[in-house]
C-alpha cells in the first residue's frame, strides 16, 4: 500500500517545481513554457510514481530521472540567457563586450 505523507508531500513538491519552471521560463522568455513545465512535470512525477508504487526500482535510478527535467531546463535557461555563441576565454560572463569592466577595474 502507497504511504498516504510521502505521496501527498511528493505530489505538492512535484506541483511546486512544475509552476516554478513554468513561471520561470515564461518570466525569462523561454520559447514554449508549457513544455519546459509539461517536461518537468512528467519526468519529476515519473520518478515519484516509481518511488511509491515499485519498491524494487534502484533509488540512483529514480533520482536521475527526478533530475532530468529540472537539469535539461536549466541548460536551457542558461542558452537562453547567454546565446549559443562559444564562449571567450578572455572575459568573464558578466564582463560586458564594450570594456565598461575593464575600465573600472583601474
Amino acid at each position: 500500500m502507497v504511504a498516504i505523507v510521502p505521496a501527498v508531500v511528493g505530489a505538492l513538491a512535484v506541483a511546486a517545481l512544475t509552476a516554478l519552471v513554468y513561471r520561470d521560463a515564461a518570466s525569462a522568455g523561454i520559447a514554449r513554457p508549457r513544455l519546459w513545465g509539461g517536461f518537468v512535470l512528467a519526468s519529476t512525477a515519473g520518478a515519484l510514481a516509481l518511488f511509491l508504487f515499485v519498491p524494487s526500482v534502484p533509488l540512483p535510478g529514480v533520482l536521475v530521472l527526478a533530475s532530468l527535467g529540472p537539469v535539461l531546463y536549466a541548460l536551457e535557461r542558461d542558452d537562453a540567457r547567454h546565446g549559443a555563441e562559444p564562449a571567450d576565454p578572455t572575459r568573464l560572463p558578466s564582463q560586458q563586450a564594450d570594456g565598461d569592466a575593464d575600465e573600472r577595474e583601474e
